[in-house]
């Protein structure tokens, strides 16, 4: 709970400090879908053979400014199962997205806006496997990465102050690294631990969202 609250504390900082000659602050909540087995975490987040499969729900800031450009701050791949009955105790991952683009819609009174920007998503992920995974023994995957994406946006205001979001974004690069421990007796300390490199390209999602402008 630290970290969301890190990060909750984040963004009400960050956000005045941007909205300097701002136009809107509009608070988001996003739902996440992936496509043909697209992963957002790797191991953590497992691939799946549907063409779509849902993944998360994600709340987000916009800041839009008078120049045209923006900043969206999102908090992402939240995830949290349980399932011992299937060899894994539990598994948890959280991420932090910053987003940086331009407003190409410069109309006021249109009922459509279209924004594009590049985004950097640093993320967490930890799991922990019982003694029924495949190798035998009590098992915990620590993850961390960072991924970098290109993220269009299509607005159209619903209402007043309401307005629907899609953006389908797509995962240009996504690094992470493994740190895998077993807690076997029987293994000599040196062996329990072992690290792994993921590096993921092209990964697409589909992003849906409702906003309100303040």
């Amino acid at each position: 709970m630290n970290v969301l609250r890190t990060i909750f504390l984040f963004f009400l900082a960050a956000a005045p400090m941007l909205a300097f000659g701002q136009m809107r602050i509009s608070a988001k909540l996003y739902g996440h879908l992936a496509a043909n087995g697209a992963r957002g975490v790797p191991v953590i987040d497992r691939t799946s053979t549907e063409l779509l499969e849902f993944k998360w729900v994600s709340p987000a800031i916009l800041v839009s400014l008078q120049n045209g450009k923006y900043h969206e701050f999102e908090i992402t791949n939240f995830l949290f199962q349980s399932s011992p009955n299937e060899g894994t105790d539990a598994r948890f991952s959280i991420g932090a997205k910053y987003e940086y683009g331009k407003i190409f819609t410069r109309n006021p009174n249109s009922s459509f806006r279209f924004l594009a920007g590049i985004s950097a998503r640093g993320y967490y992920g930890v799991e922990q496997l019982n003694g029924l995974n495949p190798n035998g023994s009590p098992t915990e995957n620590k993850v961390l990465g960072l991924g970098f994406a290109l993220n269009p946006h299509l607005e159209y205001q619903l209402y007043k102050n309401l307005y629907f979001d899609f953006s389908p974004y797509c995962d240009v690069l996504n690094l992470a690294v493994r740190d895998e421990y077993v807690f076997n007796e029987f293994i000599p300390d040196e062996l329990r631990g072992a690290q792994d490199f993921y590096l993921l390209k092209l990964q697409f999602f589909l992003r849906f969202g409702l906003a309100w402008s303040f």
